[in-house]
């Protein structure tokens, strides 16, 4: 094992490289909102590499050592019920009179939630979820109908909206809040948002030194990665992408491996465009988030490669919040979990940056 020292403590690690590009120079972590109960600091690592190290895998932070697995969004007991909601939405679209596979989508699901393991974040547990449901109904798609619509409702209204970027006095600000707008759009939440309305509100404040940062990376020939999330909010995201590719960056943008929720997928990037735009390529994921032992090797190394990572949407951030990754995160803030986590309101329009 190897000793990475820090400004006010250190981290024993295995010495690999994968763990020495999770603890890199000048690593700035956005960890104590999942050590504190949701209380939000920037964390500043000064990490330089020094000797061996008996075999362990702490985090020594101002005096308290906390297992490493802390560090990273875990699934809390909140999340369950919410589970059991979604078993039950998805359950429903597919067999609407069916009640004996609805009532067994939750009995399966009660049998798995005793070997669920917390430490894992919840895209990651609800990916077990979806699987299940997929098994038991025969049906991989259970939200197609809600992702044709979202689609086509941005397409109406992108015209107009591509009018309002082009006459902002900041045009790159505008069209990254259309599209954090457009993570509304989420059929794994308990609530409907009336993102239509919203995008009539445009003009929030975003973290000046968050959007410096941002506009810093944005160079000539920059290689940006988009990571996606929903159907409909790819549409809006095509907005972003335009600017960014007026500041003359190259864009890629990722969607899932395959339909969960109403997750953008392929079929849902030559749907709105977007592949008309910019290089669309899938992370492989089968869940709601980029779960980075789920993600294909070669999005691996786009992760790791990319001048700039944008990770759309809430189930984004629960994947790779705390993950040691170069990230700016971008999503609405939609539930409690979240919101005390990450240490932001509800309904808030989020944009910070993990590095």
């Amino acid at each position: 094992m190897a000793v990475y020292g820090t400004r006010d403590g250190c981290f024993l690690g295995c010495g690999s490289n994968a763990c020495a590009r999770r603890f890199s120079s000048s690593l700035r972590c956005v960890t104590s909102s999942y050590l504190s109960h949701g209380q939000k600091k920037r964390l500043d690592f000064d990490l330089v590499r020094t000797q061996n190290a008996s075999e362990m895998s702490l985090l020594r932070w101002n005096g308290t050592i906390i297992d490493e697995q802390e560090i990273c969004m875990r699934t809390e007991l909140d999340c369950i019920p919410c589970f059991f909601r979604q078993a039950l939405v998805a359950a429903r679209r597919v067999c609407p009179d069916d009640v004996k596979i609805q009532t067994q989508a939750l009995s399966r699901l009660a049998e798995m939630v005793p070997l669920f393991d917390l430490h894992q974040s919840p895209p990651a547990l609800a990916g077990k979820l979806y699987a299940m449901l997929r098994e038991l109904t025969g049906q991989d798609d259970p939200f197609v109908e809600e992702k044709k619509q979202a689609n086509a409702r941005v397409l109406e209204l992108l015209p107009e909206l591509a009018s309002i970027v082009r006459q902002s006095t900041d045009p790159l600000k505008t069209a990254l809040e259309i599209s954090i707008v457009g993570n509304y759009m989420d059929c794994g939440v308990g609530v409907e948002f009336d993102w239509e309305s919203e995008l009539q509100q445009l003009g929030g404040a975003f973290d000046q030194d968050t959007l410096a940062a941002f506009r810093e990376r944005l160079k000539p020939e920059s290689q940006v990665l988009i990571v996606g999330d929903n159907a409909g909010e790819i549409g809006l995201d095509r907005l972003l992408v335009k600017e960014l590719l007026v500041a003359g960056a190259r864009v890629t943008y990722a969607v899932r491996g395959q339909s969960i929720l109403n997750d953008a997928t392929l079929e849902d990037a030559e749907a709105v465009g977007m592949t008309d735009l910019c290089r669309v390529v899938s992370s492989g994921v089968d869940t709601p988030g980029a779960v980075l032992e789920r993600c294909l090797p070669e999005f691996h190394s786009m992760l790791h490669s990319a001048d700039v990572v944008i990770a759309k949407g809430q189930g984004n951030y629960e994947a790779l919040a705390g993950s040691g990754l170069d990230v700016f995160f971008a999503f609405k803030v939609k539930c409690p979990v979240v919101a005390r986590l990450a240490g932001l309101p509800e309904k808030t329009s989020a944009f910070f940056h993990q590095r």
